[in-house]
């Protein structure tokens, strides 16, 4: 036996009136795909909580209950409706609607290898990702064996079968529908290997599918570790959860952000389908915990995860009063206003707009209570009813359909003579005589005579042909099936006997039966048939000899002859017939026998147990009831509004039962049944009959349910029983008093937050539902909400009170209890739990998601540095190296509104370097460069240098990249905004990767720049002896009058060697174009310094031409030059340096020292006295 899951309040079902269901939201398809064990479980919840609470498709006229526009698909390894990895004393599965055979997707089955993916990787190129070291036999458990990758790769076998069920699921989900609103619901666990490893392409590839729909939104609901871990016993499968959670958490928030983060790439899947990821998976996600907002870990977490996730979705499921306000729309709509506003407040660089969920509700428990007064029905039917029939039983059905011969002979043989005569009829009467003589038959032969016996022999069983026909007819009201029909129909009817009773009358399996009876009958028939068939041979003798006799008659004897042979030719035949119709009767028998089996087996047998599965099914409700549970076993998620139990309910339940009478209602619901054959073909059809039977609307060829007027009673109705009154302020103040605080307190979010991540409180919006209609809790519920920020909704739901809050605006790395898991995975290497680790990819410049950001922002990450398993230590200090290297270079360039970009090395940089590098590698290499030349490159080759190392954030260096933010957040302070922006770019693996690129590239630049500096510097001891030599031929030249100074100027008129004059050379002047006008002999030497070779080695000849003549004459000049370089006109140029050239001033007092000391040297030795 097995109980009907639809009429079975431990599974889910039970008695549900139409008019206690809601109406389905309008003119929306709602798709729901659970992924993994968890996924599966949540959806198969939610479908439980709609075929019981939404009215089907066709309403009343459905045979069976259909969603068309409502749709499940489970995706998981193996079974999609096995929960994996589950506590086995779990009863969750067992107490919700499996998934049809077409709402599943199975992931198990023949498919491609590993070994041929890894052996032909540039064929099977959308497998790229897959991990070296994953070997095959991981994959030949259960299930993706907790591998988050092998979970990938059992989805990407599949990938193109996926897409095209998802294509055709939703194009018949939009038939009969104009331009509707598509959402997609995705749920999945993030601890497993399957869901977990599958959630993120799954949400691509709906996004892929719908990308023309013009109205469509993905929603993810995605289960925490904590969910996971309080579900599982397996040590093993426990400490594999936080790691693959992890992994999935960092996963999911870089993709989240993926558009700001600029990690878009491309990958491919079966069947050459190329997918972007270039927006976030989802276009609002749900993360859901086992925890509380005060921490506390729900009592049975995970079916409380599973219950509240479903109320909560199940409440965009159903029609509103007002959808623009209410509807999946607006409360999207208001989440991403909410995480706008709080994006401006956060203290971090992270991604806030994660939605945590929470839900209450209290419940009239409408389905309870018709399947209660059903259930007290069916009691009463097990008190009187019997299953297995005695003898007397049988023979007593068995009389009624073979009828009983009045004699004084044993049943069976009364049972068989009747059944023999009925079969016999007409043929029975007496043969006639031949009326024939000898001579007759002397003088037209015997055949006459012979003819004229066997031709009542044959008229005789044409009689029994017939007879025989006619009792196996099932047209014929009287056929011996025809009364079995109609017997079994009184018995089966009979609230006494019933289906199982009237089956066990026909089955042959049991101890005595009809089937029993007819084996006996034949046996008496076989056995009359083998006596008769005792004298056949010695009748046949007898006529043979009668014949030959009469063929050698004697006139004397001939008389005696003709009549002996006359009298055997009719004793044969006589004979003849009794054995036909002793086989007449064996095929009679065996006829029916067979018949009788037949509609036995396919008939009377499947009403059998349909009947014994509904006693069955009532009883588990009866003990369901009896515990008092009227209510989901999770909890604190549902209360009762009333109490089946409670006195009120109590008699309005007795007095309804007593309208009715057993005997009639037992009649009448198999009568139901007989009526409505087609629901014999599944268990929800069945569900459908039964339920129409008790609480069924009236039709113009069907009555109402026998309870119609009862179920016909809404939520305030029964509300008035309970509190025995009909007063509706009355009933207001006692709901508000006794309820809604509770209820509200009860709906907080599934998510307990971590201070130290996220300061204040996480935005929250909560709504009140009631039901359309329902003027008491209407008024509760506005008077509770006066004062606070919750909005009411009446729904389309008729059975409950409602609250559901969402948490808005908050980052994955809040959840308290991430930086445990974080340090957990970090120690724990595992191969396979990302879905890209480190394989080459050419879609994907971001290829190793090992190395995906921590969850924590980076701020806190270092400060807790020093704590971090060496793995991310060392990550944590590559990020931030890289990140000081940007500081370091500039690579960050501000904009307007906070916006920034970051730069990158510009192609002209890198070729002015390449430039550079070979001009010094030449100069170092020519030997033919005069001093000045060699000066002038050196000092252009320096600054060259200096310009490459100083001014790299000029535009002519440093180019914009893609990469850009805009830093949102508290950004009051240059330190909130340098936070702010180094978490940003922390939180994005391509940017820093395009960063370091860029630190690497000048590092080396820098290094080179410092080479080639050094090599440029290395002539300078060169330098240092020409400079020497130049100064010994200026100071001559200034000293012989070959530079002649004014009060202000210097100047040079070179004559060559003929004597004539060139060009005068102006060496300084008081004019802007010379630095140091106002210290004369230091311009004049600065622009000695610039002059050519040529002009020097002119300046050479005519000093020593000078020195070499007259004494008397250099004397001369040397005497008036002492009026200019006097102490007095030394101090004045020493205090002009101090206060013009303060940064050459050291340079400018040592020239000037040495210029002092070789004039007095030259005035000594023309006995010259300087001027003081």
């Amino acid at each position: 036996m097995a109980i009907i899951n639809n009429l079975a309040l431990s599974m889910g079902g039970g008695i549900i009136s139409l008019k206690q269901q809601a109406k389905q939201a309008e003119n929306t398809v709602s798709i729901l795909i659970g992924l993994g064990g968890t996924g599966v479980d949540c959806i198969r919840e939610i479908k439980t909580q709609v075929y019981s609470r939404i009215e089907p498709d066709g309403g009343e006229d459905a045979t069976v209950a259909r969603y068309r526009h409502i749709r499940f698909l489970g995706v998981d390894a193996d079974n999609a409706n096995v929960s994996q990895d589950a506590n086995p004393e779990d009863k969750k599965t067992a107490e919700t609607l499996s998934l049809s055979e077409s709402e599943a997707f199975t992931l198990a089955g023949k498919g491609i290898t590993l070994k041929v993916v890894k052996q032909a990787r540039d064929v099977y190129t959308q497998y790229a990702w897959v991990s070296d070291k994953i070997e095959q036999s991981v994959m030949e458990g259960s299930g993706a064996g907790g591998v988050r990758q092998v979970g990938r790769f059992l989805l990407m076998t599949k990938a193109d079968d996926f897409m095209t069920k998802l294509q055709n699921l939703i194009s018949d989900a939009k038939i009969g529908l104009q331009s509707p609103e598509v959402v997609v619901h995705i749920f999945s666990g993030m601890g497993g290997g399957t869901g977990s490893g599958t959630f993120l392409d799954v949400c691509y590839m709906v996004r892929e599918v719908i990308k023309n729909e013009p109205k469509a939104y993905v929603c993810g609901y995605f289960f925490m570790p904590d969910v996971n871990v309080a579900h599982v016993r397996s040590n093993n499968v426990k400490q594999y959860i936080p790691l693959n959670g992890y992994a999935a958490m960092q996963e999911l928030d870089y993709c989240m952000n993926i558009e700001k983060n600029h990690g878009k790439f491309r990958q491919e899947y079966t069947g050459g389908k190329l997918i972007d990821w270039d927006r976030a998976p989802v276009n609002y996600c749900h993360l859901i915990s086992a925890l509380d907002n005060n921490g506390n870990v729900r009592q049975d977490a995970y079916n409380y995860a599973m219950k509240v996730t479903s109320e909560y979705v199940f409440e965009f499921l159903v029609k509103t009063v007002d959808s623009d306000n209410f509807g999946m729309k607006s409360h999207l709509s208001n989440a991403e206003t909410i995480c706008g506003q709080s994006e401006k407040n956060k203290k971090y660089g992270y991604f806030i707009n994660y939605l945590s969920i929470g839900a209450s509700s209290a419940v009239v428990p409408l389905k309870e209570i018709n399947t209660y007064l059903a259930t007290r029905l069916f009691d009463r039917f097990s008190e009187v009813g019997r299953d297995i029939p005695d003898e007397s039983d049988v023979w007593n059905f068995t009389v009624g359909v073979f009828g009983e011969d009045k004699s004084d002979k044993d049943i069976q043989s009364r049972v068989y003579d009747a059944l023999y005569a009925n079969l016999q009829g007409d043929s029975k009467e007496a043969y006639k005589q031949w009326d024939g003589n000898a001579s007759q038959m002397e003088k037209n032969g015997d055949q006459e005579m012979v003819y004229f016996y066997e031709g009542q022999t044959a008229e005789k069983e044409g009689i029994l042909a017939k007879n025989r026909d006619r009792l196996l007819d099932a047209n014929n009201r009287d056929s011996l099936i025809s009364r079995v029909k109609k017997i079994m129909y009184t018995v089966i009817t009979d609230i006494n006997r019933g289906p199982v009773f009237g089956f066990n009358i026909l089955n042959g399996a049991n101890k005595f039966s009809i089937d029993n009876v007819i084996s006996g009958l034949i046996t008496t028939n076989t056995e009359k048939l083998n006596n008769l068939r005792k004298y056949t041979k010695g009748k046949e003798d007898m006529r043979n000899d009668a014949k030959n006799g009469w063929d050698h008659r004697k006139i004397y004897n001939k008389n005696d002859r003709c009549k002996t042979y006359v009298n055997k030719v009719y004793d044969i035949e006589q004979q003849r017939y009794l054995e036909k119709s002793y086989k007449y009767m064996d095929e009679l028998l065996n006829s029916v026998r067979l018949k009788i089996r037949k509609i036995s087996t396919e008939y009377y047998s499947v009403l059998s147990q349909i009947y014994k599965n509904l006693r069955e099914t009532f009883k588990d409700n009866s003990s369901v009831l009896a515990k008092g549970i009227i209510v989901d076993e999770v909890k604190g998620f549902e209360k009762s509004l009333i109490d089946i139990n409670d006195p009120n309910m109590q008699q309005a339940l007795v007095g309804e039962l007593r309208k009715v009478s057993p005997n009639i209602v037992f009649r009448q619901l198999i009568e139901a049944l007989l009526d409505d054959k087609k629901s014999w073909e599944s268990d929800a059809k069945i569900a459908r009959t039964v339920t129409g039977f008790f609480v069924g609307e009236k039709k113009d060829n069907k009555e109402p349910g026998i309870f119609h007027d009862f179920a016909d009673k809404t939520i305030e109705n029964f509300l008035e029983i309970v509190y025995d009154t009909d007063d509706k302020d009355k009933i207001a103040e006692k709901i508000k008093n006794g309820w809604l605080s509770d209820l509200y307190s009860s709906a907080a979010p599934l998510f307990y937050k971590d201070n130290k991540v996220y300061t204040g409180e996480i935005a929250t919006s909560c709504r009140m539902s009631v039901p359309i209609g329902a003027l008491s809790l209407k008024k509760a519920a506005d008077e509770y909400i006066s004062e606070k920020d919750i909005k009411l909704a009446q729904t389309g739901t008729k059975d409950r009170i409602f609250f559901l809050t969402s948490g808005m605006a908050f980052p994955i790395s809040a959840h308290m209890g991430i930086s445990e898991v974080e340090r957990q995975y970090y120690e724990t290497p595992q191969i396979g739990k990302h879905y890209y680790e480190g394989l080459e990819n050419a879609d994907i410049e971001f290829s190793d998601w090992r190395n995906l950001p921590f969850l924590m922002p980076m701020y806190l990450v270092e400060k807790e540095k020093n704590r971090l398993y060496k793995i991310a230590e060392e990550r944590c200090n590559r990020n931030l190296e890289i990140y000081s290297g940007i500081e370091k270079y500039n690579l960050i360039k501000e904009g307007d509104n906070n916006e920034v970009i970051l730069l990158k090395v510009s192609d002209s940089y890198d070729e002015k370097i390449s430039i550079l590098k070979a001009e010094v590698e030449n100069y170092i290499a020519d030997k033919k460069l005069s001093a000045t030349a060699m000066r002038e490159k050196r000092d252009e080759l320096l600054a060259r240098v200096c310009g490459l190392k100083t001014d790299k954030s000029s535009e002519e260096y440093y180019v914009d990249t893609e990469y850009s933010f805009t830093v949102a957040g508290n950004t009051k302070t240059p330190i909130d905004f340098k936070r702010l922006l180094r978490d940003m770019v922390c939180y994005s693996p391509v940017t820093l990767l395009e960063a370091e690129k860029n630190i690497k590239k000048l590092e080396n630049c820098d290094k080179l720049l410092a080479e080639l500096e050094e090599k440029i510097k290395s002539v300078d001891a060169t330098l240092s002896k020409l400079a020497d030599k130049e100064k010994v031929i200026f100071f001559n030249a200034l000293f012989t009058g070959v530079i002649k100074l004014g009060k202000s100027t210097g100047e040079f008129t070179p004559i060559d060697e003929d004597g004539i004059e060139d060009e005068t050379i102006c060496l300084s002047k008081m004019d802007d174009e010379f630095e140091y006008n106002d210290i004369l002999p230091y311009q004049v030497y600065k622009t000695f310094m610039t002059l050519d070779s040529k002009t020097k080695n002119i300046m050479k000849e005519m000093s020593n031409k000078v020195i070499n003549g007259s004494d008397e004459k250099v004397a001369e000049i040397v005497t008036e030059l002492t009026k200019t370089f006097s102490n007095k006109n030394y101090n004045v140029w020493l205090l002009t340096a101090n206060d013009n050239h303060t940064g050459d001033k050291e340079e400018i007092k040592e020239f000037l020292k040495e210029t002092m000391r070789r004039f007095k040297t030259q005035c000594m030795k023309y006995d010259i006295e300087v001027e003081q």
